[in-house]
């Protein structure tokens, strides 16, 4: 095999090597739960990307497809005595896939169209909130008025409702914070796609919460997707570059970078690891990524608010809620 093409994977050779083969990724990984093969769990993603190094195996399709299967929860490293990165390693390895393979259609339209087109996409829900306004009720989201097979398609999988208006119609792109002569600190919103175009009643009482508790919030119009699907997810770092130098460009201006998406919040912190392929993009995305922080540490850590500050209102002191504590965080 020509060397050149896993220069991704090679900057983690030495990781590779920390896996002890002890098994107990078996124990949490959410893949092999499922398909029980070995190749299925992080030991034998990683055996398989040491054959790669090796030159006993070359990139192909079947390859890409099982490295293609690992969620990149980290449940494997936080499992692991030795601690063996895995998911990143084989995020590295997809990187490399994708540059001997390619990115299969239609992902690759995907990431290199609507990921840095806001515009485009945004219109694209909003065209499937109509059609789903026609095959879907708006109370629970399953599946209407279709066939029987067709219906069948859908597994019992419910979908969210596109909202009529998206989180840049709700808010301004400067919020200035509530019953202050100035401001604590002024921070950049990252809303993500999903807090943008499906949640973004959240995103707004994200943004109210930081108001009543005197930041300044800013709501940067050219801020793109984090990119999370098109590097983590699929190894396309060209795509991903894109959207993060113009993330880097919109949150230039910021004392931090905060988001309530624990994807996003993982995604915009990797991008040295990744995608800094020179010194002076490195150093860029550094201090992009350090400036990043959840809502939720924001909250604790930077702004020190009192544990009075988290009552809940008297409406839902007696109701009962569930907190996913997010593996990316």
């Amino acid at each position: 095999m020509n060397g050149s093409v896993l220069n991704e994977l090679k900057r983690f050779e030495k990781d590779a090597e920390q896996c002890m083969k002890c098994g107990f990724c078996t124990y949490v990984c959410p893949v092999y739960q499922v398909e029980k093969i070995e190749a299925s769990v992080a030991r034998g993603k990683n055996e398989l990307v040491k054959a790669l190094l090796r030159g006993e195996l070359q990139p192909s399709r079947i390859l890409a497809d099982r490295l293609y299967k690992c969620t990149a929860c980290m449940a494997c490293t936080e499992s692991c005595p030795a601690k063996a990165p895995i998911p990143r390693i084989v995020v590295a390895a997809r990187a490399d896939m994708v540059r001997a393979l390619g990115v299969r259609f239609p992902y690759g339209f995907v990431y290199r169209n609507l990921l840095t087109n806001r515009k485009l996409l945004g219109n694209l829900l909003r065209l499937g909130g109509i059609l789903q306004s026609v095959f879907m009720p708006g109370s629970n989201g399953t599946v209407r008025h279709l066939p029987g097979f067709m219906s069948a398609l859908t597994r019992g999988k419910h979908l969210p409702s596109v909202p009529r208006r998206f989180l840049r119609g709700m808010v301004d792109e400067i919020n200035k914070p509530l019953r202050a002569s100035r401001s604590l600190m002024r921070v950049g919103y990252f809303a993500g796609c999903m807090h943008e175009f499906i949640l973004p009643h959240v995103a707004k009482r994200t943004i109210d919460l930081l108001n009543r508790n005197g930041v300044e919030v800013v709501v940067p119009r050219t801020q793109s997707c984090c990119g999370a699907a098109a590097f983590l997810g699929a190894g396309d770092f060209e795509s991903a570059m894109e959207v993060a130098d113009m993330n880097v460009a919109a949150f230039s201006d910021v004392d931090y970078i905060v988001t309530d998406c624990a994807t996003c919040a993982c995604a915009l912190r990797e991008y040295p690891r990744f995608l800094a392929h020179d010194s002076e993009k490195g150093e860029s995305y550094r201090r992009f990524a350090d400036r990043v922080v959840h809502v939720t540490q924001f909250l604790i850590d930077v702004l020190d608010l009192p544990a009075a500050a988290f009552r809940p209102a008297a409406k839902v002191r007696k109701k009962k809620i569930t907190w996913h504590d997010p593996c990316h965080l």
